[in-house]
């Protein structure tokens, strides 16, 4: 189901139609850096505080679903949900994301792009961090209404997630500071109605 509202300006003339959207999305991505800072006592007694940055290939699976907006024929604003990986973690994000249409002609194969930005809820506890992703794909237009979206974007996000020391894992209470950014390349596969 398909709901169209059309703006009026006010001589009766339509402004632009704003159409409500929905869909999926599925995609892969690697985290290739975490840069962290970690501060915490040590078993013996000891506070440790360390900076470092390491390079890793570290795969997860994303799968989204979206709600929004199209306004206009080339600009969608939407808000995207679902389950996804984050290194070692289980995330569910939650996200607003604007998409334009880069080629006039909507009904054509086309370039798009897109600036995504949120929170990520922790499945585990209740932490939460910050994720953004900026990105581009190419749209191929199944019919009027119906939509696919080959994506490519780098992604960045914030998470306080667990880590180890030569003892094993370091409980929260033993923890001071867990600031990690971690930055990934995803690629992904969008339908759109």
């Amino acid at each position: 189901m398909v709901l169209t509202v059309c703006l009026l300006l006010p001589g009766g003339e339509a402004l632009s139609a704003v159409r409500f959207t929905y869909g999926v999305e599925w995609g892969f991505l690697t985290t290739f850096n975490v840069a962290y800072h970690r501060n915490f006592d040590s078993v013996s007694g000891f506070r440790e505080n360390t900076r470092s940055m390491e390079w890793m290939f570290r795969g997860n699976g994303e799968a989204l679903a979206h709600f929004g907006l199209d306004l206009g024929k080339r600009f969608n604003l939407s808000l995207y949900s679902g389950y996804s990986g984050l290194m070692d973690a289980r995330v569910i994000p939650l996200s607003l994301r604007g998409t334009c249409f880069v080629s006039r002609n909507t009904e054509l194969p086309g370039w798009l792009v897109f600036l995504d930005s949120g929170c990520n809820f922790g499945t585990e506890n209740d932490e939460i961090g910050i994720c953004g992703k900026i990105g581009t794909g190419y749209r191929l237009p199944l019919s009027k209404r119906t939509r696919l979206d080959f994506l490519l974007a780098f992604r960045i996000s914030y998470a306080d997630v667990r880590f180890s020391d030569e003892y094993g894992p370091v409980p929260p209470e033993r923890i001071r500071r867990n600031d990690n950014f971690a930055s990934s390349i995803a690629i992904g596969i969008s339908l759109a109605f």
